[in-house]
């Protein structure tokens, strides 16, 4: 998990890079939480750039959590939640270890394609694993609070399901968006972000399991 050395697009927030294992599977939505299911689910839909299809944004930490206590109450044993942010960045690789799990122009919308709009989600190439833009359209939400990777990591061994410390401000912000450079179209790319912002680029997808 994270960024090597070697790679010149890193950030200090990316390294050092560390060893995670995850012991359950979990399972993750192949696109981002659309306009349309948000609107079936909560009656209501704050996007500042309307279309069903396109990926909800402008979404604070606690709408999410108010979207997924809805869902979950309106689909008894769905159980959806945010990812952790070592599932998210697992699935985002989809088994791959290079930055990118395809060139930005073919996997991601970001600022140099997106017209400065979110666009229909699923309309990129998918990963090896048929998730569809884990890179740019919306920044999404994960489950935890941020922490620098140097305080997590045990010398010589992995760190077994991680999900952030029990408490915390910010909260992890991960795969970029319609409004960022190349840079942050990568799998280690990560954010922090207060739960009290209403950014025009943050969205959610949703994940279950084990």
């Amino acid at each position: 998990m994270g960024s090597p050395d070697g790679d010149e697009e890193a950030t200090s927030g990316e390294q050092p890079r560390h060893q995670v294992r995850l012991n359950e599977g979990y399972w993750l939505a192949e696109t981002e939480v659309t306009q349309e299911l948000w609107q079936v689910v909560m009656d209501y839909n704050s996007s500042e750039f309307m279309g069903d299809t396109r990926p909800v944004h402008v979404v604070y930490w606690d709408d999410a959590q108010a979207f997924l206590e809805a869902l979950n109450n309106q689909v008894p044993g769905v159980e959806a939640r945010l990812p952790t942010e070592a599932q998210w960045e697992y699935a985002a690789r989809a088994g791959t270890e290079t930055p990118r799990y395809g060139p930005p122009d073919q996997v991601a919308w970001y600022d140099d394609n997106s017209d400065f709009t979110p666009q229909p989600v699923g309309t990129k190439a998918p990963n090896a694993w048929g998730l569809y833009d884990m890179l740019g359209n919306v920044a999404e939400w994960c489950r935890d609070y941020y922490e620098h990777y140097g305080d997590r990591m045990i010398p010589g061994a992995a760190i077994e399901d991680p999900t952030g410390p029990a408490e915390g401000g910010d909260r992890v912000v991960r795969g970029g968006s319609w409004v960022n450079d190349a840079r942050h179209m990568r799998a280690a790319h990560r954010s922090n972000l207060s739960p009290m912002s209403r950014v025009s680029d943050i969205g959610l997808r949703l994940s279950r399991g084990p």
